[in-house]
């Protein structure tokens, strides 16, 4: 397996590893390697293999990276959605979920699995939801952060770091809109819905492997939050990443800007 470029900066935030490197090109190509050495590791000792991904604009390059490792037995691995809005009149084809399939669609995996966003109840479907993810716990989760401090949909002071649920319903944070409003993945969609099921944070960090992808100038804000921050709170979510040795943080130079 090729490895790329070393990265400009290494450094541990709390636990968490932080890598910052020249561009969101150089950056996703690290990410997918590392991802796909680590579901080459995994699908070497176990028969199939769980993978939750976000979907958005900044995740969408190393999503191309990683479907591009053709290495990785993808015929043995389950993709999980990580959130999706609730919103019963949305074209499916505006679906969170929609960009990482489209991506990964090629590689025949050996199932998808997504939460439906026009399911007659929201509080089946998330318990529906939560029940399948709590069979097949994923082995890597491949996330980001939004600019509201946000990991998946766990809005600030809508998570509960130590909670038990392991999928929630929450309110779609004013500063997550904004995001969305300037994401193209989204923008045919003109209002965004309200409301949104997400995998909870517990869940998510207990993964094996935990890879956060953050590239772009709108984001640096968020990142200069997490590198000052020296509490972790429910009130910006991302800071439990620094609690997390199994996880990397991968930057570009514009994210990492105002630090």
């Amino acid at each position: 397996m090729p490895r790329t470029a070393a990265p400009e900066r290494d450094f541990l935030l709390g636990k968490l590893r932080v890598r910052v490197y020249e561009n969101v090109t150089s950056l996703s190509e690290a990410a997918a390697d590392d991802v796909a050495r680590a579901m080459v590791d995994a699908l070497a000792a176990k028969a199939e293999l769980n993978l939750v991904l976000s979907g958005a604009e900044s995740q969408e390059v190393f999503l191309q990276s990683l479907a591009g490792h053709r290495e990785i037995d993808w015929a043995r691995v389950n993709y999980f959605a990580v959130d999706e809005f609730y919103a019963p009149g949305m074209a499916l084809d505006m679906a969170v979920s929609v960009q990482p399939i489209r991506i990964l669609s090629g590689l025949s995996l050996k199932s998808l699995n997504v939460l439906d966003p026009h399911a007659r109840s929201i509080v089946a479907e998330r318990r529906r939801y939560e029940e399948l993810i709590r069979l097949h716990r994923p082995d890597v989760a491949c996330l980001g952060i939004g600019r509201s401090g946000h990991i998946a949909f766990n809005e600030p002071g809508q998570c509960d770091l130590r909670g038990s649920e392991d999928v929630r319903i929450i309110a779609v944070d004013d500063d997550s809109i904004a995001q969305l409003r300037d994401d193209p993945n989204f923008q045919r969609l003109g209002e965004i819905p309200s409301r949104a099921m997400t995998v909870t944070l517990p869940f998510l960090m207990s993964c094996p492997v935990i890879s956060v992808v953050v590239p772009f100038a709108a984001k640096a804000p968020v990142i200069r939050r997490l590198v000052d921050s020296t509490d972790v709170s429910a009130d910006f979510p991302a800071t439990v990443l620094k609690e997390q040795a199994s996880a990397v943080l991968y930057l570009d130079r514009e994210s990492y800007g105002l630090c």
